[in-house]
């Protein structure tokens, strides 16, 4: 029996209209800095964790439940810069920086979107697992309780550039988006 595709695996085939919606929803975004809230889900599945930062950029934290899993992902919408096509980097606080370029192929090779950038918009995973709990170990721990967010990307312009967010309080409103606890 064929293994049922997720949303965003068809969704990906479809790479243009996916373009478009990200440029949609990267065009609905406060211009202030906030802290974080619990909103509709730019990928219109649930909730998602938010913030945004002094420039506007956008910071989400959506999952998406499987019957066998769930994923996690982080999503960024840029105010006023245009990624280059390629994926960012990111550093929490002084942890070790992760290439979501590495992330998007190992999903490819897994026939699965696990990452996607274009125009002002990007998302990339972050977490997964078959368990409903959140160990202090995981990655996704360090989105709970960590204080800063580096992500560090090709600006369109062929510019290296640099937009970070505060995850102070940000616990609380990954673990309602998600539905996942960390003890």
């Amino acid at each position: 029996m064929a293994r049922p595709r997720h949303w965003i695996e068809r969704v990906a085939r479809r790479g243009r209209a996916l373009a478009v919606l990200l440029a949609l929803l990267s065009m609905a975004r406060p211009a202030a800095a906030d802290g974080w809230s619990l909103i509709a889900s730019p990928s219109g599945s649930g909730q998602a964790a938010s913030t945004a930062n002094a420039e506007g950029d956008r910071l989400y934290v959506w999952a998406k439940h499987l019957k066998d899993r769930s994923l996690v992902f982080a999503e960024v919408h840029l105010e006023n810069e245009e990624f280059a096509g390629r994926m960012p980097v990111y550093r929490i606080d002084d942890g070790e920086t992760v290439d979501a370029e590495l992330i998007r192929r190992e999903g490819e090779k897994q026939g699965s979107l696990w990452g996607f950038v274009a125009g002002r918009a990007c998302f990339w995973l972050i977490w997964a697992s078959d368990r409903a709990t959140v160990d202090d170990k995981d990655h996704l721990a360090r989105w709970m309780t960590g204080k800063r967010l580096a992500l560090t990307f090709q600006a369109a312009d062929g510019a290296q550039k640099e937009t970070d967010f505060s995850l102070d309080g940000s616990r609380g409103p990954i673990e309602r988006a998600t539905d996942l606890k960390m003890p």
